[in-house]
């Protein structure tokens, strides 16, 4: 379990997410050969709206020019237990 020491969650945040993204370039090298993030404009209708101009993926893995993992980090000081129902890797 990873605590924070520091009481600010927006510092924390942005590491965590680094952590993650290397913790699946090490352990999902078959799944995900290349691993970052991405961000780029929402759908229209979100723009339109006014909810919201741009949107970001925290873990983006691909593999041979296609995206094989997509994740969303999220950074809480309270402990948590392991997530059920998480879609695993399809294999072909």
């Amino acid at each position: 379990m990873i605590r924070s020491c520091v009481s600010g969650s927006g510092h924390v945040a942005p590491v965590f997410e680094d952590l993650c993204r290397e913790h699946v370039r090490a352990h999902m090298g078959a799944t995900a050969t290349r691993v970052g993030r991405w961000w780029g404009a929402s759908l229209n209708r979100l723009r339109r709206s006014g909810e919201r101009s741009t949107e970001e993926v925290d873990v983006v893995g691909t593999a041979r020019n296609r995206v094989t993992l997509v994740g969303e980090v999220k950074w809480t000081s309270k402990p948590v237990g392991l997530l059920r129902g998480v879609a695993r890797p399809r294999r072909r």
